[in-house]
């Protein structure tokens, strides 16, 4: 086989610059977090703004959980202020000793996400001027559970779109595997090796795309618990992820040589998998028992090669073969994963064109 002259791909993704849906949540939040906290004559209205950006959490359910033990923390902080404040005054020593306690106790509850509100609470409580021990203490109770309550409610009312994102990077991720598995079929086709660091560099895009499609799943899978057995984005994304390690196994095969001979075998399999794969993504049926009985007639035909001429010399073009089942058995569990989904959300995003009836027929 020739190698190609392509060099090394310099494709970068552009950068978005847009204020996103949770930065604007957290400047709403904090605006009425102060305007609360000012209404209701608190100390330093401030710092209830501040606490809000903590409230404001990617998804509604961590901003829940996590809002819970932040009150939590945030009482504990301000009781241990007040009773130092009581007992030794507000010297400097007593900022740190009351500190430590709470690094303490938090890293032994295991509640280190919410350390740094109960130290802020305490110190504020302990550098309070001109107020009481009882009023500085409520004080800052009132200003944090002021931001933890605003910041909650505002996330929980305008609630983050992270299964429609995931859907998004869904679609874009099956596109970018497939144009891989296209890459591996034009080498076969026309006797070339594509570069491997070009190749590499497609790979490491396609694994962008899914880190974040897989992200956005997790976060939605957080926010709906009772569909998280119904909802099988997550298993779609690992069946992309396992597609694509097949894809670079194709590629570093042909890097060694590839195969020598039935290489019409392997571009009529990538061809048919490849339509296969088209139609998976508009939710049109495809034909899975004529191709996996394309593979068996393939590997009977390997099998044969390397009686003829022993395994060596037919190596490259078995574990090739394989590589390629291993693509399709994946890509076969993703087609079960939309259809699934497909009949789940009624057709929904997951499909462009296809309907529930052509869904119900493939695989």
């Amino acid at each position: 086989m020739r190698r190609t002259s392509t060099g090394r791909s310099s494709i970068r993704r552009p950068r978005r610059l847009w204020i996103g849906g949770r930065a604007l949540k957290t400047c709403v939040a904090i605006a009425i977090a102060v305007w609360i906290a000012e209404f209701t004559h608190l100390v330093s209205p401030q710092f209830a703004g501040i606490v809000a950006v903590l409230a404001v959490q990617p998804s509604a359910y961590r901003s829940v959980r996590q809002g819970m033990r932040q009150i939590a923390s945030a009482a504990m902080g301000a009781a241990l202020g007040m009773l130092a404040l009581w007992a030794v005054g507000h010297p400097p020593w007593a900022f740190g000793l009351v500190s430590l306690l709470l690094m303490g106790v938090h890293i032994q509850m295991r509640w280190t996400p919410s350390l740094l509100v109960a130290v802020v609470a305490a110190i504020n409580t302990m550098g309070s001027a001109g107020l009481s021990i009882w009023h500085s203490g409520l004080n800052q109770l009132a200003l944090i559970c002021t931001g933890l309550v605003i910041g909650t409610i505002i996330n929980l009312l305008v609630r983050p779109a992270h299964h429609r994102r995931a859907l998004a990077c869904l679609e874009q991720g099956q596109r970018e595997v497939r144009q891989l598995l296209h890459l591996v079929h034009e080498d076969i086709r026309h006797g070339r090796v594509t570069p491997y660091e070009v190749v590499r560099d497609r790979i490491q895009q396609v694994h962008v795309t899914l880190s974040q499609g897989r992200a956005m799943a997790h976060l939605a899978q957080e926010d709906a618990p009772a569909q998280r057995g119904q909802d099988h984005t997550l298993e779609s994304f690992a069946a992309l992820e396992s597609m694509v390690e097949r894809v670079r196994d194709m590629s570093k095969t042909l890097q060694r040589g590839g195969p020598a001979t039935h290489r019409a075998n392997f571009e009529r399999l990538l061809t048919l998998v490849e339509r296969c794969h088209t139609r998976m993504e508009v939710g049109k049926s495809y034909p899975v028992r004529a191709l996996d009985q394309a593979f068996v007639k393939v590997e009977r035909d390997l099998l044969h090669l390397q009686a003829q001429v022993g395994f060596r010399q037919s190596a490259e073009a078995y574990h090739l073969w394989m590589f390629l089942q291993e693509y399709w058995h994946h890509a076969k569990c993703l087609g079960r994963c939309l259809r699934t989904e497909a009949n789940r959300a009624s057709g929904g995003n997951w499909f462009q064109n296809g309907t529930q009836d052509a869904a119900a027929r493939a695989g």
